[in-house]
């Protein structure tokens, strides 16, 4: 069942915010990815989860907007295994990427 609300105005800049999130490591120096890194954190620990999230799906703390998605293709995905893969691991991953991308290879950011 598609709700009003699954393609709406928020769910489009959730997808942008994420997208420029998966960019980040490109676009700035690794040491600014870690503000972004403790920002990801600090929503997790302190209001449960994602901001956007909550706008569009209510304070419902178990859903992320991966699994609600994911599940929507009819690819199975937990709500623990989401939680832990997108607010723990991914933050991290995102960080990794950068220091890869710009002290083991070389290549600086394109903005700062």
């Amino acid at each position: 069942m598609v709700r009003k609300s699954d393609f709406g105005l928020v769910f489009w800049i959730h997808l942008l915010v994420i997208l420029f999130w998966y960019s980040c490591p490109f676009l700035f120096s690794w040491y600014w990815l870690l503000i972004g890194v403790a920002f990801s954190y600090l929503q997790g620990l302190f209001i449960g989860g994602c901001v956007l999230t909550y706008k569009q799906f209510g304070k419902n703390t178990d859903e992320t907007f991966f699994r609600y998605y994911f599940n929507k293709l009819g690819i199975p995905l937990g709500k623990k295994v989401a939680k832990i893969i997108f607010f723990w691991i991914e933050p991290i991953f995102i960080f990794l990427v950068a220091v890869l991308w710009q002290v083991t290879f070389g290549n600086l950011p394109i903005l700062i």
